[in-house]
């Protein structure tokens, strides 16, 4: 009988950024090794109960919200092994102004959530040491997820290289939100910086937008 793991994610929205785009080929990668997935999402804690009392193991991605924390209460309880991918929650974040009382509670939990994981996985080195002074104790492992660059081959995505009429331009490619919290001003200004360097270079911003700030980037872009 096969391994079962059980992955816990908060949404499966399949937008930019959104962890669910990579779990297709981890469940893929497992599913060739002989390991079956399931996929919960947002659930009552009934069900939150049931899905971890039939795995083997529990997968959370993620650690924002009250979900992971009932998932890896609910693994806890059915001493059921535990695997968190906090995908960088735990990392400082500089955009983020929170009182010293509720900066204290954030991570008094983030501890608790910790010390109910058998393993956790970081993405990169910088966010396993942001882990590590979290808790010492954590047993932390840098595992970041694959990506099949094969399965981006195709003609969709040829096409849409078309569309953008890079030719034999070299591309800079942004892929996050379209907001200037995530430091678009700085980078448009250093591209401006640079100047004639600058030339048989394309700056290219994809991702969504949340907010109205295409036309406010536009007017920088064309200033």
């Amino acid at each position: 009988m096969s391994l079962r793991v059980l992955h816990a994610v908060n949404s499966m929205d399949r937008k930019p950024g959104s962890v669910s785009i990579a779990l297709d080929g981890l469940v893929h990668a497992l599913s060739s090794a002989g390991i079956h997935s399931d996929i919960a999402e947002q659930a009552s804690a009934a069900e939150v109960r049931d899905h971890v009392n039939a795995a083997d193991i529990v997968h959370i991605h993620g650690a924002e919200g009250a979900f992971p924390y009932e998932v890896a209460a609910a693994a806890r309880r059915a001493q059921t092994a535990c695997v968190l991918s906090p995908l960088g929650s735990f990392c400082a974040n500089p955009f983020e102004k929170v009182d010293w009382l509720s900066a204290w509670k954030n991570r008094a939990s983030q501890r608790r959530l910790l010390s109910w994981a058998s393993v956790v996985t970081a993405m990169n080195e910088e966010e396993a040491s942001s882990i590590s002074r979290l808790d010492r104790s954590a047993a932390v492992t840098v595992l970041p997820y694959g990506l099949t660059f094969d399965e981006y081959g195709s003609t969709a995505a040829d096409s849409s290289a078309d569309a953008l009429n890079v030719g034999d331009q070299r591309c800079l490619l942004y892929l996050g939100p379209i907001h200037p919290v995530e430091g678009l001003v700085p980078l448009l200004r250093a591209v401006a910086e640079l100047g004639h360097d600058f030339i048989g270079w394309r700056l290219v911003l994809a991702g969504p937008e949340p907010g109205v700030w295409r036309g406010k980037l536009e007017a920088a872009l064309a200033r």
